[in-house]
């Protein structure tokens, strides 16, 4: 029989709010190649070779929490996600009409992985899409 204590596995370190902007920023820098679509230029040996980059990057800056590549790449899909809710409530406030005060801002982590994402976020329409109030409005003035 095994004792418990070899049985049991220990748990890592949460993910600090400075390890996830560190991650957010070594994803930024190298976003070519990991949100990149497969090709001549991005293979999966070099999103592979990037995620390892990151990884040795993250564990030089801090030594106590060691992360796998894996881990990595689990919590930055994981943040993304997070983030999106956020931008979004953020784009959501900026747009709203009306007095009150102003939003917040975005937290540094949220902002770090809009520059990321860019233009992936789909929260406020269609660009180039018609809208009948402004054509109803070109056409009162005469801009027809």
């Amino acid at each position: 029989m095994m004792d418990d204590e070899q049985v049991k596995r220990k748990r890592k370190a949460n993910w600090s709010q400075d390890q996830l902007l560190l991650l957010a920023q070594f994803v930024l820098e190298r976003r070519v190649v990991i949100k990149g679509r497969f090709g001549a230029g991005v293979t999966s040996k070099k999103k592979r070779e990037a995620w390892e980059e990151i990884r040795v990057n993250i564990n030089a800056s801090f030594p106590a929490v060691c992360r796998s590549t894996d881990d990595c790449e689990k919590r930055w899909y994981a943040l993304q996600s997070q983030c999106r809710f956020e931008i979004a409530d953020h784009k959501r406030a900026v747009a709203a009409t009306g007095g009150g005060p102003a939003p917040k801002p975005l937290s540094p982590v949220a902002s770090v992985v809009y520059a990321v994402l860019g233009s992936d976020i789909s929260i406020t329409g269609l660009e180039g899409a018609a809208d009948p109030a402004v054509d109803l409005l070109n056409e009162i003035e005469g801009r027809n």
